[in-house]
């Protein structure tokens, strides 16, 4: 069924494939459509029936991103008609008109002001309107404003706009209804929570109220998610959750309505989505994140080349993760987004590069040379690609993370990438091959304090992932995400886990959007203790100092792991002596994140 056409109006969908509207940061600092933009949705068009552009802000009080797309003034039409353009020879284009005011609370707001909102979205449809979108969508979900005025978690208003569900809708079914009355022929879509996952927040219950009405007021259809900013992690799941968490509220709406309504989060497989479909739980499937990471997704899944599909992990890390920091879309499998550099430019000449190191950093590094038409030898001394991937799979809830090797031991073979496995490079190899550049991606080793060197109970968090026997009492050093994911995994075996940290904070620096789910699901077996020091280690006595108190402890375990970073080894690349071009990537430059690694790889093919 993804295939069949669908008709809603006088507007046929190709498919039952829509790509859902997710911030990017590429516009202007004043919400005017770039180069980028354009791009972005160009290189994605051709699969899907229908594309839903980013949030765009219908007043600046509502502008959340630095580079937001905005649709409040009739001088950004003309960029938007240059999106429409791009797209609409071979897909439906769509625009999704949004608003989050983060300088008041709906309850703050003056009557004034509330008319003015409710006229900004009229006009902003008028606007998409006259720029040729066929598909207007009302964003009414995930805690931006008009969410906020239907919770009465948020909504404390004792005027007609706030009370009981009837006055909590009011704005939002205002704003539909003039729209509706704007929009003779564009279709009228509505993004609705199911569930806000707060308390108090907007339920299923209410929901069910606000879509009937919705579809009164000529809402053609309806695009059902849930959760609000501090749960963001419930529409834009990460993978410790199951696929298609959503589904289920999907299928309740559907049940209660006329009109057609479409699924969201974690819709990446292709079986999967023909189930829901077959099984009437939804009529649309909307794709975020798997669109971010592979544009031809849907052209890949019509074809049934499904291992070609650039898979989307839900880590998060790049695209949500990003966006939250204000930084520009992107995504650990696919490191430009906004364009196809490597087909647009092609090797000058056919140059032989040797890559040492078949990590994250060094496959990114061989696929994007191997696309531009060089010879590459990627050289691996293990006995399998994937580096620090192989580990990152292990722990509870990661083993989306195989998906990212499988993908990689594809491209190689479809692309006969010259791979040597079990091959230490040493000067005499490099002497032999000749190559005219040498890109070192050798990673990075577990840091080993001195004190904690040859003791027969130290091991690192390397060797608890490849599945070296523990203790019952282990202790971890280091309460980084390596250090709890570690814990994690030996406490699913029933082990008596303690984590010293130094510091008074841990994972300090991971974006909320992943922070709160990955502590939802950490075992509260895990005993964490922070402003520790690690002193000494003598035996399986561990001695640490209290950094607030002072106070000194000595505690004996089974196991003493070290989970305190890593560090690369240059013994390599300092005895280098010969003259020829080298580039250093991943964690071998400085240790980082594997998004960090695949960009560093893509960038270094780029410029060699």
């Amino acid at each position: 069924m993804l295939f069949q056409k669908y008709q809603i109006r006088q507007l046929e969908f190709k498919n039952r494939l829509i790509m859902l509207p997710t911030v990017t940061n590429f516009g202007s600092a004043d919400g005017f459509v770039t180069e980028k933009n354009i791009s972005y949705y160009k290189i994605r068009s051709k699969g899907p029936a229908a594309i839903i552009c980013e949030a765009s802000y219908t007043h600046p009080m509502g502008k959340c991103f630095p580079n937001q797309l905005g649709i409040d003034a009739d001088d950004k039409i003309e960029g938007l008609r240059k999106i429409v353009k791009a797209i609409s020879e071979t897909t439906i284009p769509g625009i999704q008109l949004a608003l989050n005011v983060k300088s008041k609370s709906v309850n703050d707001l003056s009557k004034e002001e509330i008319t003015l909102i409710r006229d900004s979205f009229v006009k902003a449809a008028i606007r998409a309107k006259k720029a040729g979108f066929q598909l207007i969508e009302l964003h009414f979900a995930h805690g931006w404003l008009l969410n906020q005025f239907l919770s009465k978690a948020s909504n404390k208003r004792t005027d007609k706009y706030g009370g009981n569900l009837e006055n909590r809708m009011r704005l939002a079914l205002e704003i539909t209804e003039l729209v509706r009355k704007e929009l003779k022929d564009e279709i009228l879509e509505a993004r609705v929570n199911a569930d806000d996952y707060t308390k108090d927040g907007f339920n299923l219950e209410e929901a069910v109220v606000f879509s009937k009405r919705l579809e009164k007021l000529g809402v053609d259809m309806l695009n059902v998610t849930a959760g609000t900013g501090p749960t963001t992690y419930i529409h834009i799941s990460p993978m410790s959750m199951p696929e298609a968490p959503l589904i289920e509220y999907v299928r309740k709406i559907k049940k209660k309505v006329n009109i057609p309504v479409m699924a969201a989060d974690r819709l990446n497989d292709y079986e999967m989505a023909e189930d829901i479909l077959n099984q009437h739980k939804a009529d649309f499937i909307g794709i975020a994140r798997g669109l971010i990471g592979d544009p031809h997704l849907v052209e890949k899944w019509e074809k049934k080349d499904f291992e070609d599909v650039i898979p989307c992990i839900a880590c998060n890390q790049a695209c949500i993760a990003g966006i939250q920091s204000q930084k520009q879309l992107s995504c650990l499998m696919n490191p430009v987004v906004y364009e196809e550099p490597v087909l647009q430019q092609p090797g000058m000449y056919k140059r032989k590069i040797l890559i040492i190191g078949a990590g994250p950093a060094g496959l990114s590094c061989a696929k994007y040379l191997k696309l531009r038409g060089m010879e590459v030898v990627l050289c691996e001394k293990e006995n399998e690609i994937g580096g620090q991937l192989r580990l990152a799979h292990v722990p509870p809830y990661k083993a989306e993370f195989q998906k990212v090797i499988d993908y990689y031991a594809h491209i190689i073979k479809k692309l006969n990438i010259d791979l040597r496995l079990n091959t230490e490079v040493d000067l005499d190899y490099i002497r032999q091959l000749q190559p005219a550049v040498v890109v070192f991606a050798l990673g990075a080793e577990p840091v080993v304090p001195g004190f904690a060197k040859n003791n027969p109970v130290v091991i690192t968090s390397d060797d608890v992932l490849q599945h070296k026997k523990t203790g019952e009492s282990v202790a971890i050093l280091g309460a980084g995400l390596v250090g709890l994911e570690t814990a994690q995994y030996l406490a699913k075996q029933n082990k008596y886990i303690t984590v010293f940290e130094m510091e008074k904070e841990i994972l300090k620096d991971m974006p909320p959007v992943l922070k709160k789910p990955f502590f939802e699901k950490l075992d509260s077996r895990i005993e964490i203790r922070t402003n520790h020091k690690v002193l000494n280690i003598k035996g399986n006595t561990l001695y640490l100092q209290n950094t607030t108190s002072g106070n000194l402890l000595e505690k004996k375990f089974d196991t003493i792991v070290m989970a305190l970073g890593r560090k690369p080894d240059y013994n390599l690349k300092n005895s280098f002596n010969i003259c020829m071009d080298t580039i250093d990537i991943g964690d071998y430059k400085q240790v980082r994140d594997a998004v960090v690694a695949v960009k560093e790889g893509f960038e270094a093919a780029m410029m060699i």
